[in-house]
């Protein structure tokens, strides 16, 4: 079934021998009336045709807040439970063609022991690779593992993201010396944009999923506790992970910055002493060039060699005092 069709991106029913069945708009209706037989449903839409927004609206078994989060623009990571199901908001790697992937995607979903809704406004990979394994007939036993096969895609590919940064910063650390300085802090400037931006994104994430481990709910058993329990783990360690890629990139930025700043320091002080060195020769020669009479030495052969002469001696006495007041 195309993506798509009003508001639909797919729906699935499992049933009590995992078989799956694809289901259309037509037959996601009628879950309103008449839900489907033994086992579970998946559902997942798109925010941005009104179709999906309305049914979510109408469907009788969803508290209205619940309805409202779903469709929410407001997309803060976090979990709730009910005694109906449980509400879960998580972002993702945005791996869209042209988009950058600091600029996280948003994952909202319901779900409950017959039910499972995700409501989407870009396309996240991590829901693609289920469907794929959905259609091969590799289906989730039951809603909860559903939901943990997506919070695993969406770690999976946090981590994936989090690796390449720290790849990136260790390559420019060991390279740096063979880098233009500019070009490296460019690099090293957009690697720490994009874990500041991340490490944003990310770090509610961490709450939303211990809250949900620490819940007392049906719809979880102790072994789907442990699973979400490690991958909250993962997350932990992903955020430390962005939080020293982050400050390895703002180590490396000032000490480019140092380097620039003590080569620029050499380059004054040379220039400066050279201004010091030239300044009383300078005068010296300022002196004999002005054009009045009276200069001594005038049509006398021997004075331009005498002129050297006292320049060399005042050159060795400048460099002699700046040696002395350790200048040089």
């Amino acid at each position: 079934m195309p993506d798509n069709i009003k508001g639909l991106v797919c729906a699935y029913h499992i049933d009590g021998q995992g078989a799956s069945k694809e289901l259309s708009f037509k037959d996601v209706k009628k879950i309103n009336q008449k839900p489907e037989g033994d086992g579970w449903t998946w559902i997942h839409l798109d925010l941005d045709d009104e179709a999906a927004t309305k049914w979510l609206d109408k469907y009788k078994d969803m508290l209205a807040s619940v309805a409202e989060a779903l469709g929410s623009p407001r997309t803060r990571p976090r979990s709730y439970v009910f005694d109906r199901g449980i509400l879960l908001i998580l972002r993702g790697i945005n791996l869209n063609a042209g988009e950058k992937a600091e600029n996280m995607l948003s994952l909202r979903l319901w779900m409950n022991d017959k039910i499972v809704i995700t409501t989407r406004r870009e396309k996240l990979m991590a829901v693609d690779v289920i469907r794929k394994e959905i259609a091969a007939g590799n289906c989730p036993q039951t809603p909860a593992h559903l939901v943990i096969d997506l919070v695993h895609g969406l770690t999976d590919r946090i981590a994936e993201k989090v690796e390449e940064l720290d790849d990136r910063i260790t390559f420019l650390e060991d390279s740096k010396d063979n880098n233009a300085p500019k070009s490296v802090q460019k690099k090293v400037q957009t690697i720490r944009s994009q874990a500041i931006t991340l490490l944003r994104h990310i770090t509610p994430q961490r709450p939303a999923l211990s809250e949900l481990v620490e819940a007392q709910t049906p719809y979880l058993d102790k072994e789907q506790h442990g699973s979400l329990r490690v991958l909250t783990s993962r997350i932990s360690g992903n955020i430390g992970e962005l939080t020293a890629v982050r400050d390895r990139a703002e180590a490396m930025q000032a000490a480019i910055a140092s380097e620039q700043a003590e080569r620029l320091n050499k380059t004054m002080y040379l220039l400066a002493i050279i201004s010091v060195f030239f300044l009383p020769l300078s005068l010296f020669t300022g002196l004999l060039g002005i054009n009045v009479g009276g200069m001594p030495g005038e049509g006398w052969g021997p004075s331009f060699m005498i002129v050297l002469l006292l320049m060399g001696i005042m050159g060795g006495v400048t460099w002699w005092i700046m040696k002395k007041l350790k200048f040089i």
